[in-house]
């Protein structure tokens, strides 16, 4: 296949401005001419000066994770490139400070000014991914990020899972209905929080009321029935300690389950919110699993 013919000024712009990484290699002696500032902010390089001039084998480790060594897979992708027009494969780099990555690379054959070269666009292995999942099960990707995160704390192997073990994981972690028939109020005073919260309420199928502060909270349970309350700590008129207080003294609301939503995870902090009357608490930024199981723990306590 013909490779692309390109105008040298107008790639040159165009190459900057990319958001993805990209690398030009220069196809006889297959070194690194020029890439953006994508690509130095991936491999951890300070300037281009310390990245350009070196060759693929450089970056990559000696073999890939098939066990083929690097030098004859980067072979096989340049013909591969060159017969079909472009090459699409996985790889595994070295940032600058030895560390190891994936990436997804897509390879392709340009003429710059009469000069064959390499146009090489990479995006983390982790990024296409999430990608596909977020497109494959439609849950919303800070959800996602938020469980693949607390899978990879707790499971070793999650890395090297298939795109369809990784499903049926999510899967287990965001069943629909798993807190269906509950209803929560958010006491939270930070509008982003609101908005990560109710989605996440939203998702797995319970309802929910939104107070802006420990006086509105008061308000809202003299008005609706709840199985939860998600406290936040720190707010304006009346903050969730002193709400907390005000809720204990209610007969009825002695056995409702408070959950406090703190930044703070000190010994102090977390002793304090159940000298309070607190039942538990659990820390920003909200881990999706560890927020589910407590909500569960406690609304199944209470019943």
């Amino acid at each position: 296949m013909t490779n692309i013919d390109i105008n040298l000024n107008l790639y040159l712009t165009a190459f900057e401005k990319m958001a993805d990484a990209v690398l030009l290699l220069n196809a006889k002696d297959e070194r690194f001419i020029n890439c953006n500032e994508a690509a130095l902010k991936l491999f951890a390089y300070p300037n281009k000066t310390a990245f350009l001039n070196q060759k693929p084998a450089d970056i990559s480790p000696t073999h890939q994770t098939d066990g083929k060594s690097s030098s004859q897979k980067t072979t096989e992708s340049y013909a591969l490139a060159k017969q079909t027009g472009f090459h699409r494969f996985d790889w595994q780099y070295l940032k600058h400070d030895g560390s190891t990555f994936s990436a997804e690379v897509t390879l392709t054959p340009i003429i710059v000014e009469e000069e064959e070269i390499f146009h090489i666009t990479l995006r983390e292995l982790s990024e296409h991914i999430l990608r596909e999942l977020t497109e494959r099960i439609q849950i919303p990707e800070s959800i996602i990020k938020n469980i693949m995160a607390y899978l990879e704390s707790e499971k070793t192997n999650v890395a090297s899972m298939s795109i369809d073990q990784k499903i049926q994981e999510l899967n287990q972690h965001t069943g629909p209905t798993e807190l269906k028939g509950l209803n929560i109020l958010i006491v939270e005073d930070d509008a982003f929080m609101q908005e990560v919260i109710t989605e996440l309420l939203e998702r797995f199928g319970a309802t929910f009321i939104v107070a802006n502060n420990g006086a509105e909270a008061l308000e809202a349970l003299e008005k609706d029935q709840f199985d939860a309350v998600l406290m936040d700590l720190h707010m304006p008129l009346m903050d969730g300690f002193v709400a907390t207080l005000q809720i204990r003294k209610i007969e009825k609301f002695a056995n409702l389950p408070i959950i406090a939503v703190t930044a703070s995870v000190s010994e102090e902090a977390k002793q304090r919110c159940l000298r309070t009357g607190m039942n538990d608490f659990i820390s920003k930024p909200i881990n999706v699993s560890k927020l589910l199981s407590k909500i569960t723990s406690w609304t199944k306590v209470s019943e």
